[in-house]
């Protein structure tokens, strides 16, 4: 078995202090922003996206996101997208629509081990004061360490599901389902330097949400992490689907937890009409003004995951507050240098507001999982190209999306740890 990469490069603390500046990557990697609200059972308050997040967004020079690590590129896949103008594509999902009923249990075969040590479980009762001083500081580190430095660790406990044992995983992200011959991107656990980043608890998941709502917003990459985690939960509890053509709804009915998804392609508003140097007809990405379809459901939103990625690889002009502060492979040397505002602004915004942020930094970590993508195993047409041609052109690949199971619960893996925290942290 061979790794890809096995830790996060230690000489970028540069790059890392940059990350902490942006919401979107234009990497296939996708940077994830999550809100958190304050107060239990309390949703978000009516206001704009410009409380909430950071108005600059820039690329960060690494590979862009149609590219493999390789080199290979991905183009049809992301192409195949973008033309859809921001709307979401339609996709094919081998899983049953309309409600499932709890009682359907047929599709349920992966299990959970409960019996799993959590590395932030409370001391002994019996155990001598230098022990309780040490489990003390364990639970502190547990608690602050940061999740994106580390390295990955061969697994052999397997993934949390299969693609047998859930039924909802898009015919695109279905690698085994769709022919791919190996399994080891499904052995690889992330291990961060100071801490343990523990294996997804779907029944502690669920209790921690209990009557909440946890929402993705963002374009497929947001719903490739949304069936992982749908995936992940199924395994414990069938939910019923209560979702529309505006909104898709999962409800677990054990803890009425909702797990909710939709669309927005950009984030914030968008335009094709000239503003200031920027033509008509390249994409106007208007950074204080909220994308329509979602702001209205915010108030029902315990919390919230923000994420978007390769849009931003488009052509486009930034602005804000009415003028023209940035661009994508469009920018005229007599604009000057981009302005960008940075993470902190809007965390300093969003408390004010009673919500918290937190920046999901997983570039880096899974910037060495190239293993876990797709690839020419995007369909279960059994005579498409695999490999390369005489020519030494790849065959058409999807290098932006990730394989289910594979790398892609990792991300949940790190949400769960990051809700945990927060609600932790509300409660002292």
């Amino acid at each position: 078995m061979s790794l890809p990469g096995r830790k996060a490069p230690a000489g970028v603390s540069g790059v890392r202090r940059w990350l902490v500046t942006v919401v979107v990557s234009v990497l296939a990697l996708v940077l994830t922003l999550v809100v958190i609200s304050l107060s239990q059972g309390s949703s978000l308050p009516r206001t704009s996206l410009h409380d909430y997040l950071p108005a600059g967004v820039t690329g960060l020079g690494k590979r862009s996101s149609s590219e493999r690590a390789d080199g290979n590129s991905s183009g049809a896949a992301i192409g195949e997208e973008l033309s859809q103008g921001g709307r979401e594509p339609l996709v094919e999902q081998n899983g049953q629509g309309g409600d499932v009923n709890s009682s359907q249990t047929s599709a349920v075969t992966g299990k959970i081990d409960d019996n799993e040590p959590d590395p932030v479980a409370s001391s002994d009762p019996t155990a001598t004061p230098d022990e309780d001083t040490s489990n003390e500081s364990q639970k502190a580190e547990q608690d602050t360490c940061d999740l994106y430095r580390g390295e990955w660790v061969t697994d052999s406990s397997g993934p949390l599901y299969t693609n047998n044992s859930c039924p909802i995983i898009t015919q695109m992200q279905n690698c085994q389902g769709n022919g791919r011959p190996d399994k080891d991107y499904e052995n690889w656990r992330w291990k961060p330097e100071q801490c343990n980043l523990p294996r997804f608890d779907a029944r502690k998941f669920l209790e921690l949400m209990r009557g909440k709502t946890l929402a993705f917003v963002g374009d497929s990459v947001a719903r490739n992490q949304m069936e992982s985690l749908l995936c992940i939960l199924w395994q414990v509890d069938v939910p019923q689907n209560r979702g529309n053509k505006r909104m898709h709804k999962w409800l677990f009915k054990s803890t009425k937890t909702t797990i909710a998804r939709v669309w927005s392609s950009w984030l914030v508003h968008r335009s094709t009409e000239a503003v200031g140097i920027a033509p008509k007809g390249i994409d106007k990405v208007f950074l204080d003004i909220p994308d329509e379809t979602f702001m209205e459901f915010l108030p029902r939103f315990d919390v919230l995951v923000l994420s978007s990625g390769h849009w931003f690889a488009k052509r486009s002009a930034y602005i804000l507050n009415g003028n023209v502060v940035g661009g994508q492979l469009w920018w005229p040397r007599k604009a000057g240098k981009m302005q960008v505002t940075g993470f902190r602004k809007a965390v300093k915004n969003a408390g004010e507001h009673g919500s918290r942020l937190k920046l999901m930094d997983i570039t880096e970590p899974f910037a060495f999982r190239a293993d876990g993508h797709p690839g020419p195993y995007r369909s279960p047409d059994p005579n498409k190209k695999t490999q390369r041609g005489p020519d030494g052109k790849p065959p058409p690949q999807d290098c932006l999306h990730w394989c289910m199971p594979g790398p892609v619960d990792t991300w949940n893996e790190m949400l769960l740890e990051t809700i945990r925290r927060e609600f932790d942290r509300e409660r002292t």
